[in-house]
């Protein structure tokens, strides 16, 4: 944090607060991450203890909340519609907004952690413990697995860094391999997109940067759980505000936080 604030030309007596989006379920009143498969130094670690020699208060939160902030408030065509938002990452998240509601979260701010639904019983092993997640089947490492495979594998010397630049590069010998995980992914979105109808489904994460063309693999795997006039109403792309979007949405955490203060003491002091 001292090395982006300096890198931005500040100083750490300007800042007013920092929000930080972190992966795994968060406890938002301790401030910590009570549980992150996908980073797991970071189970029982709390965030604002960690950091409570800044001068500045600290928001913890889980990341697709910030994912959300960032699409709702930051990308003018999403200010007021009912608005799911994917994480398509290492991970995978779900959040949603319906119309001017806000946030539609649990207790914890666990944010919707569909990878961790069983999507297959008794599938593959999974970073959580357990086997058949959606993770294992569609997340961005476990397609990293599969093109690393599909290249030759650690017996031929290749990395994951190459599997990576792969995808990245568009080898069409990722193109099967990111299609079935995208439509793997719409198809477990299906009953979301089902019961919450939302007007716009925008995808957000490293996989989606790295191949846009998934966001058809995601709309052919819901077409093929749900009535096709219904995803065909839907508008379904790509995040426009690329790998800032959850940086964006940081800053909304913090700016409500700072403004309840003044409004509250304006309220009760007339």
């Amino acid at each position: 944090i001292a090395e982006v604030v300096r890198a931005g030309g500040c100083a750490l007596a300007d800042i007013k607060g920092c929000g930080i989006g972190a992966t795994g379920m968060v406890d938002m009143d301790s401030g910590e991450v009570v549980v992150s498969p996908n980073m797991p130094g970071l189970n029982r670690v709390n965030l604002l203890r960690e950091l409570s020699d800044f001068q500045f208060p600290v928001y913890v939160t889980n990341e697709m909340n910030t994912h959300m902030l960032g699409e709702r408030y930051f990308d003018p065509s999403l200010s007021e519609v009912g608005l799911m938002s994917v994480l398509w990452g290492y991970g995978i998240g779900v959040n949603v907004i319906l119309h001017d509601s806000e946030i539609i979260s649990g207790r914890r701010e666990q944010a919707w952690d569909i990878g961790h639904i069983t999507f297959e019983k008794d599938g593959v092993p999974c970073h959580c413990g357990r086997r058949g997640c959606l993770e294992a089947y569609s997340a961005g490492w476990a397609v990293e697995i599969r093109v690393r495979e599909a290249m030759g594998g650690e017996e031929a010397g290749v990395t994951v860094e190459a599997a990576r630049k792969a995808m990245s590069d568009g080898d069409p010998i990722t193109k099967p391999i990111l299609r079935e995980a995208g439509e793997t992914l719409g198809s477990a979105l299906a009953p979301f997109v089902q019961f919450f109808a939302p007007d716009a489904l925008i995808i957000a994460g490293g996989v989606v940067r790295a191949d846009e063309s998934v966001v058809d693999a995601i709309r052919a795997g819901l077409e093929s759980k749900i009535n096709l006039w219904e995803v065909g109403r839907i508008e379904i792309r790509a995040s426009r505000l690329d790998k800032y979007v959850g940086a964006l949405g940081a800053t909304k955490i913090v700016a409500n936080h700072l403004l309840k203060a003044p409004l509250l003491n304006i309220l009760v002091s007339s």
